[in-house]
């Protein structure tokens, strides 16, 4: 299930239901992007996050959150880690003002260099 509109832009409703439907097929393919929080604070998103990881099987990465703040990916690569991620964090590269053949290679390269430091492989 994707954390993306409805019920599913918090944490705790998607974890419920992934809880609920408890089977060994189900997880979150958690969109950091969408979760949402207060409006003056995004530590409330990095919570979510946080508390989303066990449930997470995937994961689509990005560089601001809806709120258009940026996201400190070395934060969401470190909340990962420490929880012994070991699935799928895909690029979803959608920033409308910029220039997606500049702009993707260049979360491709902090990607591979993030997941490098915070591999244990």
């Amino acid at each position: 299930m994707e954390t993306h509109g409805g019920i599913a832009l918090k944490g705790e409703p998607s974890i419920e239901l992934i809880r609920r439907v408890d089977s060994p097929y189900a997880g979150l393919a958690l969109d950091i992007q969408h979760l949402t929080g207060d409006p003056d604070s995004d530590e409330e998103r990095y919570k979510q996050i946080e508390a989303c990881v066990p449930y997470t099987t995937q994961t689509h990465i990005t560089d601001r959150f809806d709120n258009r703040r940026p996201i400190d990916l070395e934060r969401v690569w470190q909340i990962f880690s420490k929880q012994g991620f070991r699935g799928y964090m895909s690029l979803e590269y959608n920033d409308s003002e910029g220039d997606v053949l500049a702009g993707a290679p260049r979360m491709i390269e902090q990607m591979k260099k993030l997941s490098k430091k915070y591999s244990s492989v």
